[in-house]
């Protein structure tokens, strides 16, 4: 499992001052929310629609586990971006993941109150961007595969992830999908392990 409670994207950015040269300035787009999915119909039970947005941490296992993040970009907005990435703990001993995923998300999407793991719907799950106003992704019948990893006109990458200090691992993040979230083409990033 990856731990959520502190993520950030750290990224780099090159800022132009008038008639002075080129300044890189580092800033951190804050976590404002996050959501678990899951895509599972397992033995009776229906996992596309159990919420998991205020649950403490959340699980990439390929195509049946994946997660939400949304970012405060204000401190991005209107300026280049040179380098981007997004920062992780690792919840469990022994990290498995080597590839990330990333995409934007072509729907915006409501954290919900869910605390508990797999619990009963309230907000964003597999099937609906909010279950309590019942918001579809994208059209009627949309799920959320239907608006990332390139789905919807969003844009993807896969990242190798890298070692970091006390638990951490990091992954580039492309500028273009910073660039999304600041304009309010994207409603976050969508991982997947």
């Amino acid at each position: 499992m990856i731990h959520c409670i502190i993520i950030a994207l750290s990224i780099a950015l090159c800022v132009s001052f008038s008639n002075q040269a080129m300044a890189v300035e580092h800033v951190r787009l804050e976590a404002t929310a996050d959501a678990s999915f899951s895509s599972m119909l397992y033995k009776g039970v229906d996992y596309r629609i159990t919420s998991m947005g205020k649950y403490n941490q959340f699980k990439l296992k390929s195509v049946q586990e994946m997660a939400a993040i949304k970012f405060n970009c204000d401190p991005a907005r209107g300026r280049e971006v040179v380098s981007a990435r997004l920062y992780l703990h690792n919840a469990t001993e022994g990290n498995r993941i080597r590839i990330l995923r990333m995409s934007t998300i072509n729907g915006d999407w409501n954290e919900g109150d869910q605390t508990e793991k797999y619990g009963p719907p309230s907000g964003a799950c597999f099937n609906y961007a909010d279950w309590d106003t019942k918001k579809e992704w994208g059209w009627p019948g949309s799920q959320l595969c239907d608006v990332v990893l390139g789905a919807g006109h969003s844009l993807t990458t896969w990242k190798e992830r890298r070692e970091e200090k006390d638990g951490w691992i990091s992954v580039p993040v492309p500028p273009e999908l910073i660039y999304a979230m600041c304009v309010g083409d994207s409603d976050g990033l969508l991982l997947q392990d």
